[in-house]
């Protein structure tokens, strides 16, 4: 070293910055070797010392070396990716076994930084799960094709629970993929009826019992369909109109239990399936009135 001072020395060494990196980068291609073997001799024979004064130095200095590892992995994101995929693939058994060793060592410490992570990221981790699987949605599939097969009671045990925890976020989605997928389900469907026909009686009987009233409107609804009418009610749109006119047929006044729904203006006759155009009628009435106008219009109207 030409100077003994050390301001002397550091000016020095800062004018031939360049001459002495690219001294140190020959030396260190020509003795590459006999380098690593000294690092490693040193490493092992202070390897605790050396440990604790990293640790000790990583924890006095935790987010100025986040914020520093943070910049640099932005500024070099290509590289970096590269470098990491390929250290992984080279050491991949050694560092599943250290992640492995140190899962069952800090299983607790870990379920609790990930719960909190979780909460406090979750829009950024839905995002970047959605992006993942959008990506790789043939591979996601298959994963979860596998677990399924794997273990399926604890599978479909996960999704009752999901269910029951997330009434409006299922529904959403079902009916979003409803819309999508409407054709696929509904060949689908008419492919599992045609090859079940007694197991979906039996299901339609079991409803209608269960549910006369919305029953009622479904198959309203789909005879409405079928005809190419406009207009749909539901089941308590239903059960509202029967309470409106007492319980009673609309056209004789008769009480019944049985009362069917009667479309004041027929279907036939371009009439819609709007609940202000039903009434409670019981079954000779309706079966009098057939497709034609009835001779007397029922008094109440219901607009629902």
């Amino acid at each position: 070293m030409p100077y003994k001072d050390p301001e002397k020395e550091r000016a020095w060494r800062l004018n031939h910055k360049e001459h002495l990196k690219a001294y140190s980068k020959a030396r260190a291609t020509e003795k590459a070797e006999e380098i690593r073997v000294q690092r490693k001799a040193h490493y092992d024979a202070h390897r605790e010392e050396l440990l604790t004064k990293a640790k000790t130095y990583r924890e006095s200095h935790r987010e100025e070396l986040k914020a520093k590892d943070r910049a640099y992995y932005n500024a070099h994101r290509d590289i970096r990716k590269i470098k990491d995929k390929l250290h992984y693939n080279t050491h991949r058994d050694r560092i599943l076994h250290q992640q492995h060793l140190y899962s069952q060592s800090h299983r607790m410490e870990r379920r609790a930084y990930s719960k909190v992570y979780r909460e406090s990221h979750r829009e950024t981790l839905k995002g970047k799960k959605k992006r993942e699987y959008q990506a790789h949605r043939a591979k996601w599939l298959a994963r979860y094709r596998l677990r399924y097969l794997n273990d399926p009671e604890a599978a479909k045990k996960r999704v009752r629970e999901w269910r029951l925890a997330h009434p409006q976020q299922y529904k959403a989605y079902m009916q979003a993929y409803s819309q999508i997928h409407a054709e696929e389900l509904r060949a689908r469907n008419t492919i599992y009826r045609q090859a079940h026909p007694e197991m979906m009686k039996a299901s339609r009987l079991k409803y209608q019992l269960a549910h006369p009233d919305e029953y009622k409107a479904w198959f309203q609804a789909y005879a409405a369909r079928r005809r190419g009418a406009p207009g749909k009610f539901t089941g308590p749109q239903w059960k509202a109109i029967k309470i409106a006119y007492r319980g009673r047929c609309a056209y004789c006044g008769k009480k019944t239990n049985k009362l069917t729904v009667d479309h004041v203006h027929p279907l036939v006759l371009n009439g819609s399936n709007f609940p202000d155009n039903i009434v409670p009628a019981c079954s000779q009435c309706n079966s009098s009135k057939g497709g034609r106008f009835p001779t007397t219009i029922p008094p109440v109207r219901l607009l629902l």
